[in-house]
């Protein structure tokens, strides 16, 4: 079996969004189409912004058979200015304090679960920055996986 993995973020004009003429949901609509017609399955791990700014194709997408969606935070920690440069520097975290972490999380959790009318069972943090606090955080939700292993010699599994 195969299960492929991929994030999904709004459209905020970064410099990795202008390799594909359209969106980010624009490809992620392309991408699903050719991973059901080989059926591979996929958890597609969506930022909360997508649910507002393309909902309708994210709809598209998650009526597939084939696709799970996930959290990725709400809106891939934008502003940079306040991620890197603030909350980075005084917390020594990109994704920022507990409070703020417990206020994404479930935010996106929120907008996710009302949108798909079913929980939200994976998560993946942008750029991969969980913090123990995220870990708390996500352990008090329906997540039940978190996808943001780093270490190359993982190769299975674990709690």
């Amino acid at each position: 079996m195969i299960c492929l993995t991929g994030d999904v973020h709004y459209d905020y004009d970064g410099p990795e969004q202008q390799k594909y003429d359209g969106s980010e949901m624009d490809a992620t609509v392309e991408y699903t189409e050719i991973a059901s017609s080989h059926g591979i399955n996929l958890t597609l791990f969506v930022t909360g912004k997508v649910v507002q700014s393309e909902g309708q194709k994210l709809r598209l997408v998650a009526e597939r058979e084939n696709v799970e969606i996930g959290g990725h935070t709400w809106s891939a920690f934008r502003p940079l200015w306040l991620h890197r440069r603030v909350f980075n520097r005084l917390f020594d975290s990109i994704y920022g304090p507990k409070l703020f972490q417990r206020y994404d999380v479930y935010r996106t959790l929120q907008i996710l679960e009302r949108f798909l009318n079913e929980p939200i069972k994976s998560w993946r943090t942008h750029s991969y920055a969980s913090t123990d606090a995220t870990y708390e955080i996500l352990s008090d939700s329906p997540v039940e996986a978190i996808s943001d292993e780093k270490d190359p010699d993982a190769r299975s599994p674990y709690k």
